[in-house]
């Protein structure tokens, strides 16, 4: 039955008669071949009731238990927990991870009060989703700063192997949140104390691992951001900035040894999108360096030069507690700069 047929035939019970009787022949055929039409058209536009089923865990039970037993005990429950109807190639984690960040959002400060505990009877995707939650409560203001201290070292002391062992889309996710928690922790001005180094080290091998010539990529900046790589890069950025303003000594050696590799190597969009994010911040600390990059740097003949990006989102203020940095699990939106 052609669409137009079809939709008069549904709405004839209640059009006009004015309107009906040029097509009061089709109507009759219609009528004969299917029966007259419903006394009352069916609405275009549906609004049904939807509840997030978790595969059939119970977010109130879950929650109950934490009340009772406490937080390391519900998740330690919830990681063996079986789930049904699921599809997937996870194993069921993702409906145990949404979950999860529901509790954690329901009652952050709690949930953060020992976070090694947590970490250790979660597997990788729990860890991930866990860390997540917390890190989008301390965004939101629901997390208290003491609760938020101890996050970052936590996250890193239970990052992924570096052999790739394991499921890579929960190692990439884990990845994310442990760079957005480094991020917002070099943000404050602090420090991860002895495992910095570990942990800028860590940052360079993502980046590393990750940069690729590559051109014509759509929203470069946003798409860098969203993977591990490209976030890592964010946030080396981060830690090498706030170094040189706690030391006043300029870009510490492994920020500029990773950028320098980056603006030497073919051009890779992505990499040099998030250099031209943060080129305001690097040009206020070490305008020297970038003097002596200025050919690489500044350059407006191509797309994907890092000034053109930094034309493109505007300067990033230069104050000792902010800088770059992407909001997560949620992807940083397409076009736009993490803000």
């Amino acid at each position: 039955m052609p669409s137009k047929w079809r939709v008069v035939r549904g709405l004839s019970p209640v059009l006009p008669e004015a309107v009906c009787t040029p097509w009061r022949p089709v109507l009759a055929l219609l009528e004969e071949k299917y029966g007259p039409p419903a006394e009352r058209p069916e609405p275009v536009v549906k609004i049904t009731s939807w509840v997030e089923s978790y595969g059939g865990l119970s977010l109130e039970a879950f929650a109950a238990r934490a009340q009772a037993d406490g937080v390391t005990a519900a998740v330690a429950e919830l990681a063996a927990a079986p789930v049904s109807g699921d599809d997937d190639d996870d194993g069921g984690d993702g409906a145990r991870a949404g979950l999860l960040g529901e509790l954690v959002a329901q009652d952050p400060d709690a949930w953060a009060a020992d976070p090694a505990a947590i970490a250790a009877a979660a597997r990788p995707a729990l860890r991930a989703a866990y860390f997540n939650a917390l890190h989008h409560a301390a965004t939101s203001g629901r997390l208290s700063s003491d609760r938020l201290g101890p996050l970052p070292e936590v996250a890193f002391a239970v990052r992924p192997p570096e052999d790739g062992a394991g499921q890579a889309g929960q190692a990439a996710r884990l990845q994310l949140v442990i760079s957005n928690l480094l991020h917002r922790l070099w943000n404050t001005g602090a420090s991860l104390g002895t495992v910095e180094a570990d942990a800028v080290a860590w940052l360079r091998t993502l980046v590393a691992g990750w940069s690729t010539p590559r051109l014509h990529t759509s929203s470069a900046l946003g798409t860098a951001t969203a993977v591990p790589g490209g976030n890592a890069l964010l946030s080396l950025t981060a830690w090498g900035i706030q170094h040189a303003v706690r030391t006043g000594e300029g870009l510490p050696e492994p920020l500029t040894a990773a950028l320098e590799e980056l603006l030497g190597a073919e051009p890779d969009d992505q990499a040099l999108a998030v250099i031209g994010f943060g080129l305001g911040q690097l040009h206020h600390y070490a305008p020297g360096w970038v003097t002596d990059h200025a050919d690489t740097l500044l350059a407006l003949d191509a797309a994907w030069r890092p000034a053109r990006t930094w034309l493109t989102h505007g300067p990033v203020r230069t104050t000792r507690r902010r800088s770059p940095r992407p909001g997560l699990p949620r992807p940083p939106g397409r076009g736009r700069a993490p803000r």
